[in-house]
């Protein structure tokens, strides 16, 4: 069959435009066509073409997807709403959390969009029929939706607002599947539950627990009794106190809840410190003395600045003469078998005003007595996001802790003392050693020059130095002397930057409370370690 060949007359000044009827108000087109009777439609054929009017396809897809887009929209606005506020459970909940609010985002804007673009193509159409436009225009009209470029026709803007602001409006809605999602945030907040849940807590005079402190040995005595022998702290003890004396902070505790507050009351070692009494000054005279011929002899201490040591007294109430008390050797495995829970110490007495810069000048000394004491702790203890706080909110000191015999029963009580005498012990590590200024008393005969006799230097032989206790009131004297010996006397700042550092630390304390309070920290960073909690 031939192709159909017509003919389209558009009467007026352009081709584009056309005249309007001014009848129907409509564009006027003539049309012309030839045909052949085989390609003729019948009247038949005319009646099936689809009648005008709505499109219901169109119009129940269009408002399906906008009461869709709007249904998940309330969705996920009550969906967050009810997330606000509530605890989150863990990272889990959180992430599916997200995901469910993204998935309702993403469908509401997919369904809106469709929406708007039905909406979009149906008003384009409608207008299209009394409004008469460019065909550049019209291509633009309807590739709003598809790029940003079409707003740029200008026609399009003026003669089309409301089909350009549907579109428009279609480019914006993705924009809420970005923003929506991230709304909902973690907060850490603080919040107090009470609830039931397992702490540590000092163990030191429990069962078997004593055998994790205290070093020792089983023997027989002579009726062949099972006995005991105490030989000092275990290593693991040691290294705690050491850790505890060095930063001068309670050891980190590991807690059940990153935050978390209780207090708790327990039993513990702890110690006090006093002035000693008159026997016990002429014992410590007595020994420094004794300690001071045992020099090597090229050298002479010119000034004792600190000295501490334990004294062997195989007893706390035992009292010696002052040529038989003896200087506990805690370096010798035998060494804690004559030993003592206490610490005996002699340092120079803090004075006002100006410090004499002189290394030989003797010092005005005094003499303190720590003991070993049984007291029951309620300490207040708290972490916030992991941060450990611990405050002793009462501390009474019970009775003085007796050094164990040589040989100690299976006993509980015997059991509990070693276990208290090996933190004494453990503590006394850190604390004693003497620290002082010597001179050479002679120089080497090989003709070696640069050696000048009577020069005057110190010493610094005690673990004291790598403590937090060396920045005390009472070593403020030795340090602006030692600064001196180096060439620096500066009576307006005597003290190096290193010593206001350490200064600074011990917030100008007294050595006294120092120990003290050294001992407390030790006796709570005990909990930090499973096999003391």
């Amino acid at each position: 069959m031939p192709p159909k060949r017509g003919k389209v007359e558009l009467k007026g000044d352009d081709m584009l435009h056309g005249d309007k009827s001014k009848s129907e108000g409509k564009l006027e087109v003539t049309v012309q066509e030839k045909h052949d009777e085989n390609s003729a439609l019948s009247n038949d054929q005319m009646q099936q073409a689809p009648p005008a009017g709505i499109y219901w396809t169109s119009f129940f897809t269009m408002v399906g997807n906008f009461l869709c887009g709007c249904g998940c929209a309330v969705a996920l606005h009550g969906y967050y709403s009810s997330l606000n506020h509530n605890t989150v459970g863990n990272y889990e909940d959180q992430s599916t959390s997200l995901r469910i609010g993204t998935a309702l985002a993403f469908i509401a804007q997919v369904c809106l969009v469709v929406s708007i673009q039905y909406a979009h193509v149906q008003w384009l159409w409608r207008s299209l029929e009394n409004r008469v436009l460019s065909i550049r225009a019209v291509n633009s009209a309807f590739n709003a939706t598809q790029t940003l470029w079409s707003y740029t026709n200008i026609e399009m803007l003026s003669k089309l607002p409301l089909a350009a602001v549907l579109a428009l409006v279609g480019w914006l809605l993705p924009i809420g599947t970005v923003f929506t999602p991230a709304t909902l945030s973690v907060q850490a907040v603080m919040r107090d539950r009470v609830l039931t849940a397992d702490v540590p807590t000092l163990r030191i005079s429990q069962g078997e627990v004593y055998q994790y402190y205290a070093y020792f040995v089983s023997m027989q005595d002579a009726g062949g009794n099972e006995l005991e022998r105490f030989l000092g702290p275990r290593t693991l003890l040691n290294r705690l106190a050491m850790a505890t004396a060095t930063t001068g902070e309670i050891l980190p505790i590991t807690p059940p809840f990153s935050n978390l507050t209780y207090e708790q009351t327990f039993f513990g070692p702890c110690v006090r410190c006093r002035a000693a009494n008159e026997t016990t000054v002429a014992q410590i005279d007595a020994a420094n003395d004794r300690r001071k011929l045992a020099l090597e002899p090229s050298k002479k201490e010119v000034q004792n600045h600190y000295w501490a040591f334990v004294p062997a007294l195989e007893g706390s109430d035992k009292i010696l003469p002052p040529q038989q008390v003896e200087v506990s050797n805690l370096s010798d495995v035998d060494g804690a078998l004559r030993s003592s829970n206490q610490l005996w110490l002699r340092y120079p007495r803090v004075k006002d005003g100006d410090i004499n810069f002189d290394a030989t000048e003797a010092i005005s000394p005094q003499y303190l007595v720590c003991e070993l004491h049984n007291a029951s702790f309620n300490v207040n203890f708290t972490w916030i996001n992991g941060i450990q706080k611990l405050d002793i909110v009462d501390l009474h000191v019970l009775g003085p802790v007796p050094y164990p015999d040589s040989l100690s029963s299976y006993s509980v009580e015997d059991r509990e003392i070693m276990a208290f005498s090996a933190f004494s012990l453990a503590l006394s590590k850190q604390l004693t050693g003497s620290i002082g200024f010597f001179q050479d008393l002679q120089t080497t005969k090989d003709g070696v020059k640069g050696t000048v006799a009577n020069r005057t230097y110190s010493e610094l032989d005690s673990k004291i130095v790598s403590t937090l206790l060396l920045g005390s009131a009472e070593f403020n004297s030795f340090f602006a002397k030692n600064n001196a010996l180096a060439g620096n006397i500066n009576r307006d700042q005597p003290f190096s930057k290193a010593r206001l550092r350490d200064m600074a630390l011990a917030r100008n304390r007294t050595l006294q409370v120092l120990i003290e309070e050294l001992a407390s920290n030790i006796t709570l960073g005990l909990m930090s370690n499973n096999l003391f909690s």
